[in-house]
């Protein structure tokens, strides 16, 4: 935009154009001094809405068929889950609608979602209301005490015998 349409479009008729062009000069100039170069790289973490975890929990998804034809139930495993959002791996997305509920086993609830993107097996979704933090905790918790244990090799012998001693006759001592 030229400054002569930028003073016509904001000040009163005796503005002139090169004091309107000035004054946003300065300021861009205030701003530029004022970021930083890491407040102009696009970072996804600053850009989430909601905290991420990663989980490994087994889950179902429960589509209805267009005009109630029937009930499709898909076996997923849990990616990652966050109040607004999860992602997920499933076996097959053949017969996979775009919204379906959600049931994490181990929990009472179903959480209906709608799918934001899909590639191969891993599958996206948005929930349709954002999930209840307590509920979240108990997700995350219960992964922590189920989920890790599994996969955890025993922990070495902490007792380790101490290298026998030796002793060394110097020379000219006895």
């Amino acid at each position: 935009m030229t400054c002569r349409r930028l003073a016509n479009s904001l000040g009163p008729a005796g503005v002139r154009p090169r004091d309107v062009c000035w004054a946003y000069a300065a300021t861009g100039a205030r701003r530029m001094l004022q970021s930083t170069m890491y407040s102009l790289v696009p970072s996804p973490l600053y850009e989430r809405r909601y905290d991420r975890f990663a989980i490994g929990h087994a889950a179902t998804l429960m589509s209805v068929r267009p005009a109630l034809g029937g009930v499709s139930i898909h076996a997923c495993k849990m990616i990652d889950i966050s109040r607004g959002g999860a992602s997920f791996s499933v076996s097959t997305t053949i017969g996979l609608s775009s919204h379906y509920y959600l049931h994490i086993i181990g929990t009472n609830f179903r959480i209906g979602c709608a799918e934001v993107h899909r590639r191969d097996n891993r599958i996206g979704v948005q929930f349709i209301k954002a999930i209840d933090e307590t509920f979240l905790h108990q997700i995350v918790r219960h992964e922590f005490f189920t989920g890790q244990s599994g996969n955890a090799k025993p922990a070495a012998s902490a007792y380790r015998p101490a290298p026998a001693r030796q002793t060394v006759a110097l020379p000219g001592r006895s």
